[in-house]
């Protein structure tokens, strides 16, 4: 159990254990219960709005990496082309040494 579902379990139980109480108003309990309630409810809205976030970021990421691995595509291809260039630059036929005429 995470810190934030140890902690949750900890108001809760303390929150109930009042209501085990003998004695106690039946007022009195059904405020504890709401009490415990409110805090499962509260504890909810937070984890949602979490997820809200972590949703977000990973979108994010997933867009970066997205971009990223676009780009890396088109530099291979690049890279490519012109590595294939050069080699077919350097295999040209080289022309003849012209002919000197001295005889």
């Amino acid at each position: 159990m995470n810190c934030a579902g140890r902690e949750l379990f900890t108001k809760i139980a303390d929150i109930l254990g009042f209501v085990k109480k003998k004695g106690q108003s039946d007022e009195n309990r059904f405020g504890d219960l709401t009490r415990a309630i409110e805090t499962i409810a509260e504890h909810g809205r937070n984890q949602a709005e979490q997820i809200e976030v972590l949703h977000a970021r990973l979108e994010q990421l997933n867009a970066d990496v997205t971009r990223e691995h676009n780009a890396h595509a088109l530099t291979t291809s690049t890279t490519g082309l012109l590595t294939s260039h050069r080699c077919k630059a350097s295999r040209r036929p080289t022309l003849p040494a012209p002919m000197c005429a001295h005889n």
